[in-house]
């Protein structure tokens, strides 16, 4: 991993104990994914950066990898405690090829700032749109 970077603040966010609970969970399994990649089989895992969580969703976990020179992906979380698998269903798919699925299938586009976003539906990885009110 050439290098990582959060933006995430401290373990202070969230709406309440629950929310907070879940929110805090997420986070590190999203660390614990980051770390575990290489076990995984995902090599090439680099310019990893955990942002804060959207008003409607999770935080964002963008990264690039060597296999796909020049190109950034940033997955949108689901909702804290939407998901206890979350993590590992992303570390699976792709291990497992699923950017090389979506690739094929011409669903891997980057926008115009060159970013290609990424979501989980259930636990497939799919391609998705940049969601409104997200900068750059």
């Amino acid at each position: 991993m050439s290098s990582w970077h959060s933006e995430m603040p401290g373990e202070a966010s969230g709406n309440g104990p629950i929310e907070h609970e879940a929110a805090a969970r997420q986070r590190r399994r999203l660390v614990a994914f980051v770390a575990l990649a290489p076990e995984l089989g995902i090599r090439g895992l680099g310019d990893v950066a955990l942002a804060p969580p959207r008003s409607a969703g999770g935080p964002r976990l963008s990264f690039r990898l060597e296999e796909f020179p020049g190109v950034c992906f940033c997955y949108l979380a689901k909702a804290p405690g939407e998901d206890d698998h979350e993590a590992l269903w992303l570390g699976e798919e792709i291990a497992t090829g699923a950017l090389a699925r979506l690739s094929r299938e011409g669903a891997l586009v980057p926008d115009a700032a060159g970013t290609v976003w990424l979501a989980l539906k259930g636990a497939r990885l799919v391609a998705t749109e940049r969601p409104a009110g997200i900068e750059g």
